[in-house]
């Protein structure tokens, strides 16, 4: 099956034009680099009219599941923190949640988010209610 992972990373200042062309080939898993890799950049266009004629400038200010299906995120941290690396002095802020099958006795429930310039995959702690501890 896989795993389902929504939301975004937001990057401030957005990625202009010339750095976003750097991604592309840089990614790897491990294994040299990846054609598909676990996360991606959201790139967005703006036209503005200038007095020679249309211009369309084009940013990325969100780091994004790859997919909207299900999928195997075996190197989701790996390529979020190769993401960070490749343009520091960026700040990075929101988290990306996988939602997957209940392996043994937990469920495949996580949030991935970057603190201090890492990756970070972070699992849910369960807590019982008082009444039964």
């Amino acid at each position: 099956m896989g795993t389902y992972i929504s939301g975004e990373i937001r990057i401030d200042p957005p990625l202009n034009w010339s750095e976003i062309q750097e991604l592309p080939g840089r990614l790897n898993s491990g294994r040299g680099i990846t054609r598909d890799p676990d996360v991606k950049l959201r790139v967005t266009e703006q036209s503005m009219d200038t007095k020679d004629g249309e211009l369309i400038k084009r940013t990325a200010s969100e780091i994004i599941p790859s997919w909207s299906d299900a999928y195997k995120a075996y190197h989701i941290e790996e390529h979020l923190q190769q993401i960070v690396d490749l343009y520091p002095g960026r700040t990075f802020t929101g988290y990306l949640e996988g939602v997957g099958e209940y392996t043994g006795y937990e469920p495949d429930l996580w949030r991935l988010a970057v603190v201090n310039g890492k990756a970070v995959k972070f699992k849910p702690e369960i807590l019982w209610p008082e009444e039964v501890r």
